[in-house]
Parts: structure tokens; C-alpha cells; sequence
């Protein structure tokens, strides 16, 4: 009777343990799988800043880029500096094609700065 006994309990730690891995490896699952779904369906936020040339000016954007976009480069604007409120965009938003953004002009100190110190006319040096 006492070898019956001990056999069940070593089996009863078997299916104990068995039930503990078996629980684990599903909430792993169930992590990663939510992880993955969380990472696809929230939207990106995405700042930039360029010369945009229906305002003639530099402006800052805030695109959002949805879930799932399709195709991926897809972004809308939300925001922009040029329109008064900046959520009210009233032009064509060529912008959210990355081709019509334009690098802003660098800043005019960099521009006398790389111009070098300035030079007298008719002088001889």
C-alpha cells in the first residue's frame, strides 16, 4: 500500500508540473501575440519640419501615420504651423508625399559663416 501511495504522489507531481508549464507557455503566447497586435494597430506620430511651397515659407507638420497603412508610407497631416488654427488644413496637402517636402534653407549665420570673414573692395592685402 505505501508503494501505491508514493507512486501516485510522484505522478501527482508530474501532472502538477505539467499544468504549470502548460500555463506558462500560454500566457507567453498570449504576451507575445498581444505585444505584436498592440505594435500594428497603434498610430505613429511623426514631426517634420521643411520649406513648403504653397506657404512660401517653413512649416512644422505633425502627420500621423494609421495603423496597418496601406501603402506603408501613407501619412496624414494633422497639424500644421502655416494654418491659422494649425488643425484647420485648408490646402492640398501635398506634403504627405515625401517628395514634396523640401529641406528647409539653412539658417543665415550658417550661411555667412561657410562665406568666410568679409572682404574690402580695391584694397590691396
Amino acid at each position: 500500500m505505501e508503494m501505491l501511495l508514493e507512486r501516485w504522489k510522484g505522478d501527482a507531481a508530474a501532472v502538477v508540473q505539467g499544468a504549470a508549464d502548460m500555463i506558462s507557455w500560454i500566457l507567453l503566447a498570449q504576451l507575445v501575440l498581444t505585444l505584436a497586435l498592440a505594435l500594428l494597430v497603434r498610430n505613429t506620430l511623426l514631426v517634420r519640419r521643411f520649406w513648403c511651397a504653397l506657404a512660401h515659407r517653413e512649416v512644422e507638420v505633425l502627420f500621423e501615420r494609421p495603423p496597418l497603412a496601406i501603402p506603408p508610407g501613407r501619412l496624414a497631416v494633422r497639424r500644421c504651423s502655416a494654418c491659422d488654427p494649425p488643425s484647420a488644413i485648408g490646402c492640398e496637402r501635398r506634403c504627405e508625399q515625401a517628395e514634396h517636402r523640401l529641406p528647409c534653407a539653412p539658417p543665415i549665420f550658417d550661411l555667412i559663416r561657410q562665406a568666410g570673414p568679409p572682404r574690402l573692395l580695391g584694397g590691396s592685402s
